[in-house]
């Protein structure tokens, strides 16, 4: 582990070498699991707030889900409402090739915004794991057996800096550069 003020970083994350090959994983991360993408209220009200545009994109059953709240408390903590485990996220939609899309990634694209000024950033961040714990974070790595990575992928902490940088500022964004620059 590896301490950059004021995030705790797992080796695992400093070595791995990743990209999402969409091609091979079909969109899994967004089915896997029994729980729902952590979120914030303030993400849950921006998600709210797209729903109408979304709707284009979602299955009727999505949007009836959908209806009845997006979000849930489960543990203290908030998190986007799963229709049942292992089950595609209700934001989802099986494309015609049929792997599994965003509406909210797919919608930004269709709209020239940024998917990632729209859809959680715990979705964003993905494998990446960022949790804040005490008065500190912690990074870890998250790869699930359906994740596919580009053979060719740069270092996972390096590909998702711009967001990381959004949320912990430059400078602890310039000592990740730095730190990479002193292990290479």
């Amino acid at each position: 582990m590896r301490f950059i003020d004021p995030v705790l970083i797992s080796e695992e994350v400093w070595d791995a070498r990743f990209s999402c090959d969409y091609a091979k994983c079909r969109g899994a991360c967004c089915q896997n699991g029994d729980l729902g993408a952590p979120v914030t209220e303030e993400e849950v009200q921006k998600i709210e707030g797209l729903l109408p545009r979304l709707a284009p994109y979602l299955s009727e059953k999505s949007q009836k889900f959908l209806r009845k709240g997006i979000s849930e408390v489960y543990q203290k903590k908030l998190h986007l409402r799963e229709i049942e485990a292992n089950h595609p996220c209700p934001l989802g939609f099986v494309d015609t090739h049929g792997w599994l899309k965003c509406s909210i990634h797919q919608w930004a694209l269709d709209t020239d915004e940024k998917p990632e000024l729209w859809k959680p950033l715990w979705c964003s961040l993905y494998p990446l794991v960022v949790l804040y714990k005490g008065n500190s974070w912690t990074m870890n790595l998250f790869l699930t057996p359906a994740c596919r990575s580009d053979p060719k992928a740069p270092p996972v902490l390096l590909s998702f800096l711009p967001l990381l940088q959004g949320i912990f500022g430059p400078d602890w964004a310039q000592k990740i550069r730095e730190e990479f620059s002193e292990r290479n």
